[in-house]
């Protein structure tokens, strides 16, 4: 009796260190994503601050991480256990509600921008309505931002990817992965090539996102075996990738602007933002075991994560004002983008600390 409890005590035992284990692997691994995210949207930032020629070679990639790490995180079995109307009234909320409040806002303050003569905006209302409601930019509406593309694009892509694996059954979902990319694909540049249009509400650039989520989605095993290379093998490997994609990057006739669905050299931009994309994540997790996991660079990448559905696009409102005064006081170029950056970052922190604190002092004045 005593033989079969104590068999009993170490298989519990087991059981419990087990789940630790498994709880520490999946924070690590929210730490890891956290810092790729956190550090995308800083690039992002950077790039609309305005670093040279730097901007082109973080174009190459800085969206499309965006969308393989939300297809690395997918729990597609979740989403659908949740039902797939329910997941798509969720990501309504959770993205495309943001995006008419804050291109609202956006058009609000042009017209009171307008109103005084402070810069060369101009809002009439029609054409303004037009361009937010397509979320497709036009040379009648020059408002402080363009349309804050990334949210609705982020929110159909997501639904589009569930809806269409929740149609394939369990042991066919990596099979109906792999044809959703290849379509997807295949069905962007049809439209790229021949329609020479834009759809509405981002549909035209979703088709690319779709197989960005899909690839991450497909690839994340692969992607997370490459985590556990040594750190000399990780090393080598970025050596390569590195090179390869700004040679790539270079050698396109354009730029890779996924916000009005034009990239150059078409072929070359998906394989450089997919190279591109790899050495980032690979970048990432050489960085990430230097940082801690509760240092403070981890708490700056949790802290983004948190507010990233408003800091894309407050970022953007800023960005007009931060800039023209800086620009007061020091020549535009590399370095004065570099400080409109951290200025940038800096109120955000300011502006979502305040929120922060709204929350909670509402929370306790709803206390009894």
């Amino acid at each position: 009796m005593m033989i079969t409890r104590d068999n009993g005590c170490a298989v519990n035992q087991q059981a419990v260190e087990g789940r630790k284990h498994n709880r520490e692997v999946c924070k690590e691994r929210d730490a890891y994503i956290d810092l790729c995210r956190a550090t995308a949207f800083v690039l992002v930032v950077l790039h609309h601050s305005g670093v040279g020629r730097l901007g082109k070679y973080i174009l190459g990639f800085h969206m499309p991480v965006f969308f393989i790490i939300a297809g690395m995180t997918f729990n597609v079995i979740h989403a659908e256990n949740r039902d797939v109307k329910l997941f798509s009234i969720k990501r309504f909320r959770q993205l495309v509600v943001p995006y008419f409040e804050f291109e609202l806002l956006n058009l609000v303050l042009t017209w009171l921008l307008e109103a005084a003569s402070i810069g060369s905006y101009q809002a009439p209302f029609l054409p303004a309505a037009k361009s937010i409601l397509l979320c497709i930019n036009n040379s009648a509406y020059i408002g402080i931002s363009l349309r804050l593309w990334f949210l609705p694009c982020m929110a159909l892509s997501s639904i589009i990817f569930v809806a269409i694996l929740s149609l394939a059954k369990a042991d066919r979902k990596n099979a109906a992965c792999f044809s959703l990319m290849c379509f997807s694909l295949f069905a962007h540049y049809v439209l790229q090539v021949f329609l020479h249009r834009r759809l509405p509400f981002t549909l035209d650039i979703s088709l690319l996102a779709v197989f960005y989520i899909a690839f991450g989605y497909a690839f994340k095993e692969s992607l997370y075996k490459l985590r556990r290379l040594a750190i000399a093998k990780k090393c080598l490997l970025l050596s390569i990738l590195g090179p390869v994609y700004l040679l790539c990057v270079k050698a396109n006739s354009g730029y890779f602007y996924m916000y009005i669905n034009m990239y150059g050299d078409y072929w070359n931009s998906i394989a450089s933002s997919i190279i591109g994309s790899i050495a980032f994540l690979m970048a990432m997790d050489i960085i990430s075991p230097l940082i801690g996991k509760d240092g403070a660079l981890s708490q700056f990448s949790a802290w983004i994560n948190r507010y990233s559905v408003i800091m894309f696009p407050i970022h953007l409102e800023l960005l007009p004002g931060v800039k023209a005064i800086i620009c007061t006081l020091v020549p535009y170029n590399a370095f004065s983008g570099i400080l409109i950056a951290v200025t940038i970052m800096a109120l955000m922190f300011c502006i979502t600390s305040a929120i922060s604190c709204a929350k909670l002092c509402i929370q306790k004045l709803k206390r009894p």
